[in-house]
């Protein structure tokens, strides 16, 4: 099962699925984060977190770097993901691309940089916009160069 995000009544439905499944069964369930999924649904999983990442995202934004800079010149660095929206079909991957950029940014952050907790607070309320199907990415972006 690939999805970006599920909803509580789509996780209960599953739910029933994973309790009576036939015979010997396996289920793969591909999703890009774990935010918004029911404690009950978790419990009854394993969780196996790959890195999902393009080399290009990579080398294109480095959390370090992000960090260590201004906000004009976070709001610089975000322009090529945020131009790439506006193309359509390229909507998802660039979803995918800003929350493993974000997700990088939380681990540099977790690791102790000055004002951590409150950009911590500020990242995970902003990143809950992009499981959002209308959520203009680029305004989220935009957004998350000034939180942090």
């Amino acid at each position: 099962i690939k999805a970006f995000s599920f909803s509580p009544l789509a996780q209960n439905t599953l739910l029933k699925t994973l309790e009576e499944p036939l015979g010997e069964v396996y289920f793969f369930i591909l999703i890009p984060h774990l935010y918004g999924i029911l404690p009950t649904l978790l419990s009854r999983v394993v969780v196996l977190t790959l890195e999902a990442e393009t080399e290009s995202a990579r080398e294109t934004l480095s959390a370090n770097q992000f960090l260590a800079a201004t906000s004009f010149q976070r709001l610089k660095m975000l322009t090529p993901l945020t131009k790439k929206y506006d193309d359509h079909d390229k909507r998802m991957e660039v979803k995918r691309e800003a929350l493993c950029f974000i997700n990088r940014l939380e681990i540099e952050l977790e690791k102790g940089l000055p004002r951590s907790a409150l950009a911590l607070e500020g990242i995970s309320r902003l990143k809950k916009y992009l499981y959002i199907d209308s959520a203009h990415v680029g305004l989220v972006l935009d957004h998350l160069a000034f939180v942090v």
